[in-house]
């Protein structure tokens, strides 16, 4: 009787298979970070060629007009860092329906430096359509792609709207899951800390004419403008922030209630630093900020102060308390 030899057929034991799997996984887990974070440097790179385009047109602007692009509603009187330019935005239900053209509904066609960009009649009047209800899918809307950020998924500045908390009303619960470009039309603010630096010198010039608001924006405009110039003049524009992403803004102004408390004199006093926050492409304290100068930079930027050696939202020749030796 013959001897048998079993013949083992082609393939991979238990063993090999399991280590071509765990191969795999390593290799997985290796690129996956790296290709997430090629994503978040391509969002970063567009992010930072809007901006650098909105700065640009915001300091032509400036320097054409002698003003800011600022617009100003009347009744009630109000106005936000973010109505330089952008568009009309998301949150019609809350802002031009219920509120009918109210404080925080600023549309396209009223932006100043959204006008400023595009070709005359590129932009309209927003219009409700049949039903009479922004938000709906016969509106007319111009929306301003320039100014969305890809990383921007979340908007803070319903807060300054809405008035309220992070346990606030449904309103502004569901507002927290827009983007600040869908929420207030963009995902860059202009730097208007200067504004209440301004506004404390403002308050001195008129005393008691000082409770008259519109009286008082427009002295703490002048004054502003003046500030702007020393600040380009003294050789600081290229430390000197024009423009900054959505959440620079939401934690370097995190005292500015206590602005109306200004000390008098050239001092600008708060009580409270700013807090640190995440920037838009996931890093804490670091943010895309445009400068006077016309530059643009990922740069490291520690919001609980007004200014840094390489950055300041204030005017360096005025006096002011808030720096790091006197904040935590």
């Amino acid at each position: 009787m013959g001897t048998q030899v079993s013949k083992r057929l082609p393939g991979f034991t238990l063993v090999e298979l399991l280590m071509v799997i765990s191969m795999i996984t390593l290799l997985i887990s290796i690129l996956i970070p790296k290709l997430k974070g090629a994503r978040e440097q391509a969002k970063r790179i567009v992010c930072q060629s809007n901006m650098k385009n909105i700065n640009t047109s915001l300091l032509t602007y400036v320097s054409e007009y002698d003003t800011y692009p600022v617009l100003f509603k009347t009744q009630p009187l109000s106005w936000a860092t973010w109505n330089f330019g952008g568009w009309t935005g998301r949150d019609f239900e809350t802002y031009c329906n219920t509120e009918a053209q109210g404080t925080f509904c600023f549309q396209t066609y009223q932006r100043p430096l959204s006008v400023y960009m595009m070709e005359p009649g590129q932009i309209l009047p927003d219009e409700k359509g049949a039903d009479g209800l922004f938000g709906t899918p016969d509106d007319r809307i111009t929306e301003m792609p320039v100014f969305e950020c890809p990383s921007d998924t979340i908007s803070t500045q319903w807060r300054w709207a809405y008035g309220t908390n992070w346990s606030g009303s449904d309103a502004s619960n569901a507002v927290r899951e827009m983007s600040a470009y869908e929420q207030c039309g963009s995902s860059y603010q202009m730097n208007f800390y200067w504004f209440y630096q301004a506004d404390a010198r403002a308050r001195l010039v008129l005393g008691s004419a000082a409770f008259n608001a519109r009286a008082r924006w427009k002295e703490a405009f002048k004054i502003g403008r003046t500030l702007w110039r020393q600040a380009d003049e003294h050789g600081g524009a290229s430390r000197f922030i024009t423009l900054v992403e959505d959440p620079f803004d939401w934690g370097i102004a995190q005292d500015l209630n206590q602005s109306d408390n200004a000390a008098a004199g050239d001092d600008f006093r708060h009580s409270f630093c700013g807090e640190q926050a995440m920037g838009f492409h996931g890093a804490w304290s670091r943010h895309m900020v445009a400068f006077m100068d016309g530059h643009v930079e990922y740069l490291q930027t520690d919001t609980r102060y007004q200014r840094e050696t390489d950055w300041t939202v204030t005017n360096d020749a005025w006096r002011d308390t808030r720096r790091r030796e006197n904040c935590p």
